[in-house]
């Protein structure tokens, strides 16, 4: 589901995530929100859609939610027939297409829904619900438990929490969790399984395939982490153990003022000092490239700097350049107080 400010329309985070949902295969559908304070018409709108994101678009305000169709109505159908040639020619025998045609053309993203309404009025929201109950099939997951770990957190009082999504089967509160780690296989008890809604949450016993939950007992899980099932049906070629988590912060220092034995070019490309000469002289043995790397590392520090928010760029240092290398391969004495 792709959220839209009607206001805003397509920004771009939008193409971003447009990308990443084509790029992974996700059958989308639009939801265009905030209309009641829109001054653009659902015309101009669509044509925004249709220019910046897909000309398969289609606005379903006319899909008829609230009844047991079995087809769409005439106007709309030919409009998401265009999209596909076994659709084309449903359309010319019957004068409109099938709902299960219309469930393929989507799953296939050949047709993305649009809807209109206000989400804090409750304006569009049970015709978006109705539409996604007939066109979106449902999965059959297998009895066996199985889910996909997202996302590890912490509470307020600094209990772990385990996100995760159940792709097969049902989780119950006891239940012993096999985890797959570096060195084999680890057990470890599900303490509590907790249903979220924004910030509150309810303690629910089981959390059943297709839901979402967060699980406190779990100390080994990672972001990426299949457990069950799903751990014996990743690809052939990567153990569900290999896999790590998207995102790994890397440290190019041991500390902010901590610079010792330290041989990554961020220190030479902001101008320190290192223990035997200026990083500055390291500019004569570079390439090109490297001295223009260095030349905007500068300008961006400087920019920083001028902005009075120096401690924010010390804190993206320590995440930057951590691969590369000092073309000196000289050590650091220490960091200034000031970064």
């Amino acid at each position: 589901m792709l959220v839209i400010d009607a206001g805003d329309g397509v920004r771009g985070h939008t193409e971003t995530l447009w990308r990443l949902l084509e790029r992974h295969g996700v059958p989308t559908f639009i939801f265009t929100n905030k209309m009641d304070l829109c001054e653009r018409s659902r015309e101009q709108v669509m044509e925004e859609l249709s220019t910046r994101l897909s000309t398969m678009c289609v606005d379903f305000s006319g899909f008829p939610h609230g009844t047991a169709e079995t087809s769409l109505p005439p106007e709309l159908a030919e409009t998401c027939a265009a999209a596909d040639e076994q659709a084309i020619e449903e359309f010319f025998e019957h004068g409109t297409i099938s709902m299960r045609t219309m469930q393929r053309l989507v799953a296939e993203r050949s047709v993305f829904p649009v809807f209109f309404g206000s989400a804090l009025k409750q304006e569009g929201v049970d015709e978006l619900l109705g539409a996604l109950s007939h066109l979106v099939e449902e999965n059959a997951f297998p009895s066996e438990f199985g889910a996909r770990v997202f996302k590890v957190s912490h509470d307020p009082s600094g209990t772990r929490l385990t996100w995760m999504k159940v792709t097969g089967g049902a989780l119950e509160v006891k239940q012993i969790i096999a985890e797959p780690t570096d060195t084999g296989v680890e057990t470890e008890k599900v303490d509590q399984i907790r249903r979220y809604a924004g910030e509150k949450y309810e303690v629910v016993p089981t959390c059943h395939a297709g839901q979402i939950c967060a699980v406190t007992g779990l100390s080994r899980t990672q972001a990426g982490m299949a457990l069950g099932n799903a751990a014996s049906t990743t690809s052939n070629d990567a153990d569900a153990s290999s896999i790590k988590p998207v995102l790994v912060p890397t440290f190019a220092c041991g500390g902010m003022n901590d610079c010792k034995n330290c041989k990554c070019r961020s220190w030479a490309q902001f101008n320190l000092r290192c223990s035997k000469q200026p990083c500055t002289s390291a500019s004569d043995s570079m390439s090109i490239s490297d001295q223009e790397e260095c030349s905007t590392a500068r300008r961006s520090r400087n920019l920083f700097w001028a902005s009075g928010i120096s401690n924010h760029f010390a804190t993206m240092r320590k995440y930057t350049f951590s691969s590369n290398h000092c073309p000196q391969d000289r050590a650091c004495s220490s960091a200034p107080a000031a970064m």
